[in-house]
């Protein structure tokens, strides 16, 4: 699925109808669970809360780069991992 939501992701992004409408690259977000450590960063986003970064290059990792993107996780302010 990966090589498929890649291209219809960039086919969306760089039309000619997105690019009218947004002046911004859209935030894709999911809930990722995995038995790799994560690791917190100084980095704090107002909305999406502290950064965590991972030490292996992940399924997620590889799913979205075939979209052009990078992967950075977030948790909430008053939320847990599970």
């Amino acid at each position: 699925f990966g090589d498929l939501h890649g291209k219809l992701y960039q086919y969306l992004v760089n039309s000619d109808t997105f690019k009218a409408e947004f002046n911004q690259q859209p935030v894709i977000c999911l809930s990722v669970s995995t038995a790799r450590k994560y690791h917190r960063t100084s980095n704090e986003h107002s909305i999406l809360g502290v950064e965590y970064k991972q030490d292996q290059y992940s399924r997620t990792d590889e799913y979205f780069h075939k979209m052009g993107l990078q992967v950075r996780f977030f948790m909430p302010k008053g939320s847990v991992a599970p």
